[in-house]
């Protein structure tokens, strides 16, 4: 079967198929160290040991760091965040200055309301 060429590019649904795999593989390593753990099998205490250890400081970070696929979640969660954010402070400046405008002394009341379409039924003649 030949190579792709080195310009091929994975379709978007084949990342998503890696990350499946990949949660798949790290679920069935350690199942198959606590069946090995149970059944007695040399190294198999040791391996649990190692996986069941907590990360030490600022493991998390060199975690998310070393996977790009993590490291791409995080990047994606931190720039919605920042879109939210600018969004909410926008929406609240926009609603302040409105609202200290329209409460302005010696200044009429106007109508705050968006005009809106309204469906009136036709009238119809009298018969008769």
């Amino acid at each position: 079967m030949p190579d792709a060429p080195p310009s091929a590019s994975p379709s978007p649904g084949a990342a998503r198929y890696g990350v499946g795999y990949k949660l798949l593989r790290i679920f069935a390593d350690v199942r198959k160290t606590r069946d090995d753990r149970e059944k007695g099998l040399a190294g198999a205490e040791e391996e649990a040991k190692v996986q069941e250890q907590p990360l030490r400081t600022g493991g998390g970070f060199r975690l998310i760091f070393r996977s790009r696929y993590l490291l791409l979640i995080a990047v994606m969660i931190g720039l919605y965040n920042f879109v939210n954010a600018t969004g909410e402070f926008i929406m609240t400046e926009v609603t302040v200055k409105r609202s200290i405008a329209a409460a302005a002394p010696g200044r009429p009341p106007t109508s705050t309301r968006t005009p809106s379409i309204s469906i009136r039924r036709p009238q119809v003649a009298p018969s008769g």
